[in-house]
């Protein structure tokens, strides 16, 4: 990779089609409204057009032991480098909306509810309609 591909990652400064974000598409989860997978599954709040901000869940979708996929001490002690990193985050959905940082959406009230079996791993079923 060219060093302006570096400086760029992916916003497209070049006019080509990025390698970087090729990679990704690749590899993606195919999105489906409806889904089961593994819990607890994590709330991501994001900061971009503060104070109506996304949020919603990074859920994964498949079933057994997922907590590799959110565990940075894990990545750190087994040495990952950042395409294995990204290729963890990349197997999470994340089913997100709109929201006001003062109000809570009905989607992560349900989700956080869930949160207090964090070490337990149990079924999960999603419906992001």
């Amino acid at each position: 990779m060219d060093s302006l591909c570096i400086r760029c990652k992916g916003k497209g400064w070049c006019k080509k089609p990025c390698k970087i974000l090729a990679k990704f598409r690749d590899k993606a989860p195919k999105v489906k409204l409806h889904f089961s997978g593994s819990s607890p599954p994590e709330i991501f709040v994001g900061r971009a057009d503060y104070p109506n901000v996304f949020s919603g869940i990074l859920a994964p979708t498949e079933k057994g032991d997922t907590s590799i996929l959110s565990a940075p001490e894990e990545w750190f002690s087994n040495n990952l480098n950042i395409e294995q990193i990204l290729e963890l985050r990349g197997r999470l959905i994340y089913g997100r909306s709109k929201s006001h940082i003062k109000s809570q959406s009905n989607k992560i009230k349900h989700v956080s509810g869930n949160k207090k079996c964090k070490n337990k791993q149990k079924k999960q079923y999603i419906n992001l309609d």
